[in-house]
């Protein structure tokens, strides 16, 4: 991930711990949140906030950390004060919104991706979370249109063609939605959530086996809390005892490869 908060100079009380070595405790904050390691990022940020505490990157990785342990009322927290120390970083307020959209504020969420805007007007992360907040509101129309701009500027940005999907999906544009699904399971082919999404497209369309063909790929490669999700789809499609019995059955896969690995690792 690109850290992209700065550290300001501020009227705190002069650190004893030398700069260099700030710099050092940062680098390897920056590491181990990359890595995933956020239950050892923060500490380390911790130490360095009480040296520096106008640094606003280990907020930011602050902020990371409780996004991924589900505080995102904390996220939002660290990213307010990373903000005071750089108002006018437009990454900053849009690593907000996302939060804020996260949490259903979707309304907050648009303010901030407007102000960002007005700092940094080309800024595609900003556009796409601003068409986020949008869909989220209901105004599929104007989300397409963010989604529209960003995908002029930049085709690949997968993350965007996929939720234009969504929003084309809520305008019951099936078979368009489909296309934009089929262009981000190109670029990862194991993306659950776009596999799901193309299920309930096809579902809609009439087109029962292959939605629940795609349902039975979320079953084998999703995580386990996904049941509840497919289960609500197969009583959308009415789905019969015999397809349900197919979707489910990949479920079955994924328990016999987690359980083979786990032989096999006993066996090591």
């Amino acid at each position: 991930m690109f850290w992209r908060g700065h550290s300001k100079k501020g009227k705190g009380r002069r650190s004893t711990v030398p700069a260099k070595s700030v710099e050092k405790m940062l680098a390897k904050a920056k590491r181990l949140a990359d890595a995933g390691r956020h239950d050892a990022a923060g500490p380390l940020c911790d130490d360095i906030l009480e040296a520096d505490p106008n640094n606003a990157v280990a907020m930011e990785i602050k902020a990371a950390g409780a996004i991924v342990s589900g505080d995102l009322r904390g996220a939002v927290r660290w990213y307010d004060r990373a903000l005071k120390i750089d108002p006018a970083n437009a990454d900053l307020m849009q690593s907000k919104a996302a939060v804020l959209n996260m949490r259903g504020k979707s309304r907050a969420a648009l303010k901030f991706c407007n102000e960002a805007l007005k700092i940094d007007p080309a800024n595609e992360d900003v556009m796409g979370e601003k068409g986020l907040a949008l869909k989220n509101m209901g105004r599929f129309d104007d989300a397409l249109e963010c989604y529209d701009r960003v995908l002029a500027a930049n085709p690949d940005n997968m993350m965007v063609v996929a939720n234009k999907g969504v929003a084309l999906m809520m305008k019951k544009r099936y078979e368009e939605a489909i296309e934009y699904y089929d262009r981000a399971l190109a670029a990862d082919p194991r993306d659950v959530a776009v596999i799901f999404n193309k299920a309930i497209a096809l579902g809609n369309l009439g087109r029962r086996e292959e939605s629940c063909r795609h349902l039975g790929r979320v079953v084998a490669i999703g995580p386990d809390g996904i049941m509840s999700m497919v289960d609500r789809a197969l009583k959308q499609l009415d789905a019969s005892e015999e397809e349900r019995k197919s979707v489910m059955s990949g479920g079955l896969e994924r328990d016999r490869k987690r359980n083979g690995r786990k032989r096999r690792g006993r066996r090591a």
